[in-house]
């Protein structure tokens, strides 16, 4: 009986029937402290916490003096309003914002442990593929980075968990039927632009958020301002592109390369590929492949035609030479020529 009695020792609800709980400890001198936490469950984690870091000499009221409680669910919406503004994929800030605000909303920044977030990750990968399990933890571990700079807590809890390795066995690219077969069943304007993915390996938010600007005919180049690395890269027209952009450049009516009916804004790549390109897929009896499977076709048409490896790293916009890596069986002639050397030389 003792122990149900002293079960919630140390909280208190304020206002009474409010169901936002606070707790009350004192420090390793006696003195006092209290913290608004929010549910029930929580508060009694909070407090068992803090009685932990008091035991173990890590209790610092200096620090929680500094700053107030914030819930999870409060910092995701404080740097979705950030992201709106400096991301160009703004929509896979919502996506993860919401599936992590329903995982861990109400609880405060600074009480999800690595223990918690593996007891997550182990529930996704019995749903979902580990490379979506890998692009959450990364958005999550990004998203505590942030909490850091801002001064809001001292310790990234996702640092502590290991990240699932993504199945890159079977790279999906469309063989030159399967190419065909597309631009039969797609409007000629409508294939121009998946043309555009095939002949320079662009991310779908790069092609589609293409300005005038970063377009230049004199260099035959377009500018990625910022690319998915966080630099600048340059990549290069061949002469189908360039027939294809300069058509769109004699239509041009706004400083979007390709526009939506609205002239300030791009043409809405989600929508495109959802209500045209998917369709076209299904009609020409093409399955397991979606738009970024262009960007694998365009790594993959090359390293068949015999390029270098490190050329292609560059053309992709790759920080490791190990995600090019994927496409190095597609090119056996250069390995068969190594191994030919051996004869000739003898």
């Amino acid at each position: 009986m003792a122990r149900l009695q002293n079960k919630d020792r140390g909280l208190f609800e304020r206002p009474a029937g409010s169901g936002t709980w606070w707790i009350r400890y004192y420090d390793a001198e006696g003195k006092e402290h209290r913290e608004k936490i929010g549910s029930k469950s929580l508060a009694r984690q909070a407090y068992a916490k803090r009685k932990t870091q008091i035991r173990e000499g890590k209790f610092f009221p200096e620090f929680l003096l500094r700053r107030k409680t914030i819930l999870l669910r409060d910092f995701i919406q404080d740097y979705l309003k950030e992201a709106k503004v400096n991301h160009r994929a703004y929509f896979n800030d919502e996506k993860h914002a919401a599936f992590f605000t329903k995982a861990f909303g109400d609880l405060p920044i600074e009480d999800l442990t690595a223990s918690q977030i593996e007891k997550l990750k182990a529930e996704r990968l019995a749903s979902v593929k580990p490379a979506t399990v890998l692009r959450e933890l990364v958005w999550l571990k990004h998203l505590y980075n942030v909490a850091i700079r801002d001064e809001k807590l001292e310790k990234n809890p996702v640092n502590q968990v290991k990240f699932p390795k993504p199945n890159n066995a079977r790279l999906r690219y469309l063989t030159e039927d399967e190419q065909q077969r597309l631009q039969a069943v797609m409007a000629p304007a409508d294939y121009q632009l998946v043309e555009i993915a095939l002949h320079t390996g662009l991310r779908r938010g790069e092609q589609f958020d293409l300005r005038w600007k970063n377009v230049d005919f004199r260099a035959e180049t377009l500018t990625i301002p910022v690319s998915k690395s966080g630099l600048t890269r340059h990549v290069p027209m061949n002469e189908r592109v360039l027939e294809i952009m300069s058509s769109y450049y004699k239509k041009r009516r706004t400083d979007w390369v390709f526009p939506s009916r609205n002239p300030d804004r791009p043409l809405d790549c989600r929508n495109f590929v959802k209500r045209v390109y998917k369709l076209a897929l299904r009609q020409a009896s093409i399955s397991g492949a979606s738009w970024h499977t262009l960007r694998h076709t365009f790594a993959s048409m090359l390293a068949m035609a015999g390029t270098p490896l490190h050329t292609i790293q560059i053309l992709m916009g790759h920080a490791q030479i190990s995600m090019t890596m994927r496409y190095s069986h597609l090119a056996p002639s250069h390995l068969k020529e190594a191994i030919n050397r051996l004869v000739k030389a003898n």
